[in-house]
């Protein structure tokens, strides 16, 4: 058996009809010349071939009686592909928007807990306008793993087994079969204690690094004479999110969108204004914000905050787990000026770097957790529930993420991946989140929201393209 950690588990316990915690991504896929139809059992006997090398697909997760303790994993043997990958005809007009809508519905629908936590479902009947690679038809495919299995890297990572650089690989070396395995009560409970005990014995170890720096955060100067006049030391830079629409409380309603962009023109644009592609990404993202919020007449005067997702991982470390933690970020809202929201992304993005760097190998991704599902929740349906998230001053506005992919197309079943968009998670009091996937030369931002916070998050897209542009000119 295999306890999950506290941050995986959390997902799971967080989890609601409201609130699903799978994260996703859509794909356009063109057949090989010739190929039309029977993508879907061509998938299924690609995965069969796949999942020795990809254990998180064969899993299921295994709760303790009263969720005394945290959950752990069993291998469930060879599951029904049948029961994980799915096939749909897309409605007429068969468009983008037709697809993205699509993908809304299928997103807010919770996995079967029953098994392993992952679904493929292969969308056929597009319309000629993503019919968008001559020779070939092009499908669509939506993904979704519950994040309780995977991080953002540790989804790149599970998409390196079964995903390959050529139309036709080699076969793969036939893998170790797993044994299905069920424990019973005692043999789990004291692989749990075991796990906690080893986990607490570990977080005693990080107690004296993580001591010295938080007495190196307190102590730390501010910069410049003017933040000094601002704010004492012990405080600069921490406050709180002015509030703005999509801090509420969701319900299970969805909105998404896509947009893609040229990875070589962001690099361009980064590289004249010595900025790194992810500057120039969060500051597309702060020019949108301002449109959308400026035009609904609810744009704050002080700065939108962002929760942006840092790695906590050690170079080469491949597991299928959560190791990531959130730090917060500045995005310039306020000001009218790309070119001067440009440079302050910039300056906030470097206090964000220093401050995460320090972070790692001391924050733990597991800790002791006796009782922790009935907490997390209790907090998370007080907080949902009881309308707190409309009430409560909030940390941050919306959640950014930035996931680094190949820039070489990539295959699957033969198929060629033209598009790798993300498909994130919203939650009560953050409604609204861009992801962004890097794929072979185009940078695809993945925007999910509450239908509650963003009535057509639609639009906010169209405000990414435009913030894109004005950007573009400076």
């Amino acid at each position: 058996m295999k306890s999950l950690s506290t941050i995986d588990a959390a997902f799971l316990f967080m989890e609601s009809p409201q609130t699903p915690m799978h994260v996703g991504s859509l794909h356009l896929l063109a057949l090989p010349s010739g190929t039309q139809s029977k993508f879907a059992a061509r998938l299924r006997s690609h995965l069969k071939l796949r999942l020795s090398l990809a254990p998180v697909l064969t899993r299921v997760v295994q709760f303790l009686p009263l969720n005394i303790l945290t959950p752990y994993w069993a291998q469930s043997g060879q599951p029904d592909l049948n029961d994980h990958v799915r096939h749909v005809k897309l409605p007429k007009p068969g468009d983008a928007r037709a697809l993205e809508d699509l993908v809304a519905t299928l997103h807010a629908e919770t996995l079967d807990r029953s098994r392993p936590l992952w679904e493929m479902t292969v969308i056929t009947a597009l319309g000629a306008s993503l019919q968008t690679a001559p020779g070939r038809h092009v499908i669509a495919l939506y993904s979704k793993l519950h994040h309780a299995a995977v991080d953002g890297q540790g989804a790149v990572a599970l998409a390196n087994a079964i995903l390959d650089v050529t139309e036709h690989p080699a076969p793969p070396k036939p893998g170790k079969r797993r044994s299905t395995l069920k424990l019973g009560f005692g043999e789990a409970l004291t692989g749990a204690l075991s796990h906690q005990l080893s986990q607490a014995m570990d977080l005693a170890k990080r107690v004296p690094d993580a001591w010295r720096l938080l007495r190196a955060t307190a102590n730390k100067e501010p910069s410049t004479t003017t933040e000094r006049k601002r704010k004492p030391p012990a405080t600069n830079g921490l406050r709180l999110a002015p509030k703005t629409p999509f801090n509420r409380a969701i319900d299970a309603s969805r909105t998404f969108a896509s947009l893609g962009l040229s990875l070589p023109a962001i690099r361009l644009l980064g590289k004249t204004h010595t900025a790194s592609i992810n500057d120039v990404v969060l500051a597309i993202v702060a020019g949108a914000l301002r449109r959308y919020l400026k035009r609904h007449r609810q744009l704050p005067k002080e700065p939108l905050v962002a929760a942006i997702p840092f790695s906590l991982r050690a170079a080469g470390d491949d597991q299928a787990n959560n190791q990531v933690a959130m730090t917060m970020m500045s995005l310039p809202t306020h000001l009218a000026s790309a070119d001067a929201r440009l440079k302050a992304v910039v300056a906030a993005s470097a206090t964000m770097k220093a401050g995460a760097g320090g972070m790692r190998g001391v924050l733990p991704t597991d800790f002791p957790a006796i009782g922790w599902g009935w907490l997390v929740r209790s907090v998370s349906k007080l907080y949902g529930e009881s309308g707190l998230a409309d009430r409560l001053p909030t940390v941050a506005n919306l959640v950014i993420s930035n996931v680094p992919g190949p820039q070489v197309p990539l295959y699957l079943a033969g198929a060629e991946l033209l598009s790798y968009v993300p498909v994130s998670i919203v939650t009560h009091g953050l409604g609204l989140n861009i992801t962004v996937q890097s794929y072979n030369g185009r940078v695809f931002f993945g925007l999910i929201a509450s239908g509650k916070a963003v009535s057509d998050v639609h639009e906010v897209r169209d405000d990414l393209e435009a913030a894109w542009l004005e950007l573009a000119g400076i």
